[in-house]
C-alpha cells in the first residue's frame, strides 16, 4: 500500500476512535450506556438492507439507529417496563433483522460481514470523507455547547429548572451520537463498536477524576487504542477490528492495576 493509503487509514482509525470513544462519554453520562450497542446494531440492520436494495450505506443506517434510539421511551412508557429491559428488546430485535438479512442475501456475502467486524483497511476515501465530517461536527457541537451539554450531563432535571434547553441538548447529543456511531461502523464493525463506546471511557474514569479530563482523555483514549490496535493488526496480520477491541480492554486491565482502589 502506498504512503497514502496508510494515512488515510490512520485517520480514520483517529477519528473513529476519537469520536467512538466521546460518544460513548456522553452516553455514560447520561446513564444510557447500553443505548450506544442499540444503536450501532440497530444501524448495522440499516446497512445491511440498504445493501440488499441497492442503496448507499449510510442514509438506512443513521435512520435506523435514530429509530432505535427514540423508539425506546415510547415503547418503555407504553408498556411500562424499565429502559433498560426495552433497549435489550430493540438491540435484540436489531440483530435478528441484520443476521436475516444477511441470510437472505444472494451471492457473496463478504461486504456485508464487513459491517459486523469492519474494515478499516478496506474504507473508501467518499467513507472517510463522511466520518471526518461527522466526527469534527460532533466535536465542534460538545465544544461550543459545552456549558449547556455539561449541565444536562449533570443532572437534566437541574438543567431544565435553570432554564437550559434541556430537551434540545439531550436530543442533539443522541443523533450527534448515532450518527458518529453510523459512520464508524464500517470501520470498526457493528458488534466490536461498544468495545469503543465504553473501555476508553471506564479507562479515562480509572485514570482522571475531573468532567474535562474523563471528556478529553476518553477520545483520547480511543484514538490511542484504534491506532495501536491497527498497528498490531499490521504487524501480526490480525483482523483489524478484534485487535482494537482487544487493546481497548487490556487498556482497561492496565488501568485496574495502576490504580487499585
Amino acid at each position: 500500500m502506498s504512503f497514502r493509503i496508510y494515512l488515510e487509514i490512520l485517520l480514520a482509525a483517529l477519528v473513529s476512535g476519537a469520536a467512538c470513544s466521546l460518544a460513548g462519554f456522553i452516553l455514560s453520562n447520561l446513564r444510557l450506556t447500553f443505548l450506544g450497542v442499540t444503536m450501532s446494531h440497530a444501524a448495522m440492520a440499516g446497512a445491511v438492507y440498504g445493501r440488499l436494495w441497492g442503496l448507499p450505506v449510510f442514509p438506512p443506517a443513521f435512520l435506523a439507529a435514530l429509530a432505535g434510539s427514540f423508539s425506546i421511551g415510547a415503547l418503555a412508557d407504553r408498556s411500562r417496563l424499565d429502559s433498560n429491559l426495552v433497549m435489550g428488546i430493540v438491540f435484540s430485535l436489531s440483530m435478528g433483522l441484520a443476521f436475516l438479512g444477511i441470510g437472505m442475501a444472494s451471492g457473496s456475502r463478504s461486504e456485508l460481514l464487513g459491517l459486523i467486524w469492519g474494515s478499516i483497511l478496506l474504507i473508501p476515501r467518499s467513507d472517510l470523507i463522511l466520518l471526518a465530517l461527522i466526527g469534527g461536527l460532533f466535536f465542534l457541537f460538545v465544544l461550543v455547547m459545552d456549558k449547556e451539554i455539561k449541565a444536562v450531563l449533570f443532572s437534566r432535571t437541574i438543567a431544565a429548572a435553570s432554564g437550559a434547553p434541556e430537551r434540545l441538548v439531550t436530543y442533539c447529543l443522541l443523533i450527534g451520537c448515532a450518527a458518529v456511531i453510523t459512520a464508524s461502523l464500517e470501520t470498526i464493525g457493528g458488534l466490536l463498536l461498544f468495545a469503543l463506546l465504553t473501555n476508553p471511557v471506564a479507562a479515562a474514569a480509572r485514570l482522571f477524576k475531573s468532567y474535562r479530563a474523563c471528556m478529553i482523555g476518553s477520545a483520547a483514549l480511543g484514538a490511542a487504542c484504534t491506532v495501536a490496535g491497527l498497528a498490531l493488526s499490521l504487524a501480526f496480520s490480525l483482523p483489524a477490528g478484534a485487535a482494537i477491541v482487544l487493546v481497548s480492554g487490556a487498556l482497561f486491565g492496565f488501568t485496574l492495576f495502576m490504580r487499585p482502589e
